[in-house]
């Protein structure tokens, strides 16, 4: 109904709504539009704009320069973390902050965009890579992260994955470090991640700012380190048998390759007969192994009568391989 007067409940229902931080264009009244909404906040003179007060920048200012709060501690009644950020760079760039000059804004330009396109989208290099090999000397880091998402370069695996991860709010990071620091102190960082649904480095991160990081003999006390341990001992052994299996395969074809390619240059070497296979090769170090005995009067080299290929697979069958983990195999041609 056009014209319709404001009565004394809707103006309390609109004071309560403004008073608990709702923004204007947020506020509901029943059967009342938003020109009227705003009508109403201008005849009871509250200003319900988003601009920036003095007093909001004095405060801004103060915690800033004088208790030196960085940006997720700063507080303003009325204004979002990202709203705080652009202040505090305005405020920044015109010198009212003696905390180090801001960098402007500049545009990509066409042979930026082309560099970003060959090795961030052709060759499929990070963000990180790129800085660090100095392809764009004049950006940082975070400028090229931003431009490769914005051009759609990145890995969209790893796109989705920040898209789905779950940030803590002011509240939920109060609650978590009185978690931390109290039931969840001897948990695990994987046990914590799964009740809170964040990933485990975020757990490690809050550990250390908060300073209740575990202990070695503390982290090997908690029951799912040992279950960890064992699923990824498990994990390594079967990496280590293919490992291992596609290395005996590419020794025993360039063995091979390489005692043909001598036999054709008329190669002038002893032969030596292995007296496991009974297979006859050139009596050199690459296909049978040596060893040096060291005396007072000098060293005598002994070579084994056993080809590597044979030695291999007398290994395989000890179970001699298990033992070399983490050791990366030899190549002898």
């Amino acid at each position: 109904m056009p014209g319709k007067r404001w009565t004394r409940t809707e103006k309390q229902l609109l004071k309560k709504q403004i008073a608990g931080g709702i923004p204007a264009h947020n506020i509901v009244i029943e059967n009342r539009t938003w020109n009227g909404i705003a009508y109403i906040l201008r005849a009871l003179r509250i200003f319900w704009n988003n601009r920036w007060t003095k007093a909001q920048i004095r405060s801004l200012v103060r915690q800033i320069i004088k208790e030196r709060k960085r940006l997720p501690d700063i507080y303003i009644e009325g204004k979002s973390p990202a709203a705080v950020n652009n202040q505090r760079r305005r405020l920044r760039l015109r010198g009212k902050l003696d905390i180090g000059q801001a960098l402007r804004k500049r545009k990509y330009s066409d042979e930026e965009l082309a560099i970003l396109e060959h090795y961030g989208c052709k060759l499929g290099w990070t963000a990180r890579q790129i800085c660090e090999a100095g392809m764009l000397p004049n950006r940082s880091y975070h400028s090229i992260s931003k431009a490769m998402g914005r051009q759609g370069y990145g890995d969209p695996v790893r796109v989705e994955r920040a898209k789905q991860a779950r940030r803590l709010k002011r509240e939920e990071r109060k609650n978590f470090e009185q978690f931390i620091r109290g039931d969840g102190r001897k948990l695990s960082s994987e046990r914590i991640a799964e009740l809170w649904g964040i990933a485990r480095n975020t757990v490690n991160f809050y550990r250390r700012k908060f300073g209740v990081s575990l202990s070695w003999h503390e982290a090997r006390a908690v029951s799912s380190t040992v279950e960890k341990r064992q699923r990824l001992n498990e994990i390594r052994r079967a990496h280590l048998k293919r490992r291992w299996t596609r290395y005996r395969t590419e020794q025993i074809k360039r063995l091979l390759s390489l005692q043909q390619r001598l036999k054709r240059r008329g190669c002038q070497a002893r032969t030596r007969v292995c007296k496991s296979c009974a297979c006859e090769w050139f009596a050199l170090p690459v296909f049978f192994p040596t060893h040096t005995d060291k005396r007072k009067r000098g060293a005598r080299i002994s070579m084994s009568r056993t080809c590597r290929i044979c030695k291999m697979k007398l290994k395989l069958e000890k179970g001699d391989e298990s033992t070399m983990f983490g050791e990366k195999p030899r190549s002898f041609v």
